[in-house]
């Protein structure tokens, strides 16, 4: 099971393994994280039935690999996009407007240099946002506006030079990595 399973508050394994406290716990006290009660949306529930090639549906969890774009096709009910190690270079206004019931948003190891304001407008639900490893030089106002649930923020091995991160400004939940 690929790590990025492990304790997402969804049980994968027989017995619920994945999700067990002790196998949750992190050292450095930040394992209730992981326990936290969370609407993980409705996980079985997605119509998968025209999923575009090279994507792969796990409930309502879409994998996608060789993409250049966000995928306009999945299922508007998806609660988690998995887009690491593919090709996107910019995330439009529009990329994620049919997708307003995901938690989870994985973005990492592109080559995105372009982040639009209001990408992430309809995405009220989204706590885990991971853009490590992409070429973003700046996070400007509107580029985060939406992210009223949003925890977790990676954007690590990026080249940052411009940071504002005024549109969270009012959160209370936001950690940024």
């Amino acid at each position: 099971m690929p790590q990025r399973s492990w304790c997402n508050g969804v049980p994968d394994c027989p017995h619920s393994d994945d999700e067990s406290t002790e196998n949750c716990f992190d050292m450095h006290g930040n394992w209730d994280w992981f326990m936290k009660e969370r609407n993980w949306g409705n996980s079985n529930n997605c119509d998968t039935f025209d999923a575009p090639v090279n994507c792969t549906y796990d409930a309502c969890r879409a994998t996608c690999t060789n993409f250049t774009d966000v995928p306009k096709n999945l299922s508007s009910d998806v609660t988690a996009i998995f887009l690491t190690d593919n090709l996107l270079t910019h995330l439009s206004h529009d990329a994620l407007s049919r997708y307003p019931e995901i938690r989870l948003l994985y973005l990492d190891n592109n080559n995105i240099i372009k982040l639009d304001k209001g990408v992430f407008l309809h995405q009220s639900k989204l706590f885990w946002l991971i853009l490590t490893n992409n070429s973003i030089s700046e996070i400007l106002p509107g580029h985060l506006t939406g992210l009223d649930k949003l925890e977790t923020l990676l954007l690590d091995q990026n080249k940052i030079v411009t940071a504002d991160f005024s549109d969270l400004e009012d959160s209370t939940t936001t950690y940024l990595m």
